[in-house]
C-alpha cells in the first residue's frame, strides 16, 4: 500500500509501535478493523525529517479521541485518525472506507476527499496532491528559516500569533510547538471567537 510513498519519501525514523491484539482493536474500534493491519505494519513511521508520519496504535487512539470525540464531536465514532503532517494536520478515514478527512489546526476546519479509500489515497492521491497535503517546499523552507534539521515526532510548526488573531501566514510568524498544545489553543480561540455576538 505504501510502495509509491516509500519510493518517493525517505523513512527518516520509526517510533515504537506497541502492538495490540486484533480482537482488542476490534472491540475498541469495530467499524475500523480494516485499519488494523495498516497500523500494525506502518504505525510509527516518520518520513522526510518529520514532514509526515503514520500513527502508532497509541497515537492513533489518542488523536481519534481528540479529533472525533472532542474537537469535532459531530464525527464521533465516524472517523479513525492514522496520520499527521508537519503543520499538525490530522488525516483520518471514515468508517466506510470511502472518504479521507484532513483537519487543519490553523483554521480549525477540515475538508474531505470523497469516494477515496485509504488504499487509493496512499497509492495515488497522496503523491498526486502532495502540495495540498504536506507542502514539501514549505516544509523545507520552514526548517531552514527556523534553523532546525528535523521535526520532533510530537511537535509541529505552527503560528506564533494565531491566524484567528490577525497573525500573518509568514515565516516570521512560525514556531515549533507541541502539537496537542497547539490544537487545544486553536480550538479554544476558535470557540471563543464563535461565541462573540
Amino acid at each position: 500500500m505504501l510502495m509509491h510513498i516509500e519510493e518517493k519519501y525517505s523513512n527518516y525514523k520509526t517510533l515504537s509501535n506497541e502492538k495490540i491484539n486484533e480482537e482488542d482493536f476490534k472491540e475498541k474500534y469495530p467499524s475500523f478493523i480494516f485499519m488494523y493491519t495498516f497500523i500494525s505494519e506502518h504505525g510509527g513511521k516518520i518520513f522526510e525529517k518529520g514532514m509526515f508520519q503514520f500513527f502508532s496504535f497509541q497515537n492513533a487512539f489518542k488523536w481519534t479521541k481528540l479529533i472525533s470525540h472532542e474537537y469535532f464531536a459531530e464525527f464521533k465514532n465516524q472517523l479513525f485518525c492514522f496520520a499527521i503532517t508537519w503543520q499538525g494536520c490530522i488525516i483520518a478515514v471514515d468508517k466506510n472506507n470511502q472518504s479521507i478527512h484532513l483537519f487543519d489546526p490553523a483554521t480549525c476546519e477540515y475538508f474531505a476527499l470523497e469516494d477515496t479509500s485509504i488504499k487509493n489515497f496512499l497509492q495515488d492521491e497522496f503523491i498526486e496532491i502532495e502540495d495540498e497535503i504536506i507542502y514539501p517546499e514549505d516544509f523545507n523552507n520552514s526548517l531552514s528559516y527556523l534553523k532546525i534539521e528535523n521535526l520532533n515526532s510530537e511537535k509541529s510548526i505552527g503560528h506564533k500569533v494565531s491566524l484567528f488573531l490577525a497573525g500573518e501566514d509568514s515565516f516570521e510568524n512560525l514556531e515549533v510547538i507541541d502539537t496537542e498544545v497547539m490544537w487545544d489553543l486553536q480550538i479554544q480561540i476558535a470557540e471563543g471567537i464563535n461565541e462573540i455576538p
